[in-house]
């Protein structure tokens, strides 16, 4: 199977498609071949690594030496540490064959409800349309507004984020962070496409009746965690136990 790629790739994997076929390959079939094979990736959850890595081994037995080495890595690491909330981020990356690997990103946020750690989704956050809507319309604001996105210039490539793209989340002490899987919102970075939006201005939108938001408010206040996003949220941790 063919995997998607940006847009520069395009003509990359038509010739490799031509010569696969052993003949020129019009354009809509490449395009339905690609497709196919970023909802095949799509549907695949990372929750079971051990099928994912079996999967990779099997593919790479018939690699090619000219596309080798080939490589896997799941990445797994605190956004927001605490004694009753745990937010956690993961990246997972394969590559096998040309033009490039593929990665898909994970969020996994927790908190700790009668003793144990109980998992919250965002719509176990948000669980008016009302407050959906407004966090899919401050996302795609911002990705309009971002020149490396899909949704900016005059002939963007997409003008409406979809409630399906918001699947992946974590949070710190300022911001929810709204992570998009890769070639949704944006072509390839050197990072994950997000969109964070401050807690400040979720006031209003936040059910103050959710019991997480008591617990999430109550560690703030208490400045009882660690923050590490990145370098700026990890500093600002640090900076404030004494320990930087």
């Amino acid at each position: 199977m063919l995997h998607c790629c940006d847009i520069c790739d395009i003509d990359a994997l038509l010739q490799e498609i031509s010569v696969r076929f052993q003949r020129p390959f019009p354009l809509i079939f490449a395009m339905l071949v690609i497709l196919s094979g970023c909802q095949e990736r799509e549907t695949k959850s990372l929750d079971d690594l051990a099928t994912l890595k079996n999967e990779f081994i099997t593919e790479i037995f018939n690699g090619s030496l000219e596309e080798s080495p080939f490589d896997l890595s799941y990445n797994l690491r605190t956004v927001f540490h605490s004694e009753r909330i745990v937010s956690l981020f993961g990246e997972f990356h394969q590559y096998t064959h040309l033009p490039h690997g593929w990665k898909k990103y994970e969020g996994k946020t927790f908190y700790k409800k009668n003793g144990k750690f109980i998992p919250v989704g965002l719509n176990g956050l948000f669980s008016t349309l009302e407050s959906m809507e407004f966090i899919r319309k401050f996302c795609e604001n911002a990705l309009l507004n971002d020149c490396c996105s899909y949704f900016s210039g005059k002939d963007p490539l997409r003008n409406e984020l979809k409630f399906s793209d918001l699947n992946v989340f974590v949070l710190d002490d300022q911001e929810l962070i709204l992570v998009f899987q890769p070639y949704t919102v944006a072509g390839g970075t050197d990072g994950p496409p997000i969109v964070k939006i401050p807690w400040s201005d979720l006031q209003g939108i936040i059910d103050l009746s959710n019991p997480f938001f008591a617990v999430l408010n109550e560690t703030l206040s208490h400045n009882n965690f660690v923050a590490s996003w990145d370098e700026n949220a990890l500093d600002r941790s640090l900076q404030r136990d004494g320990r930087l």
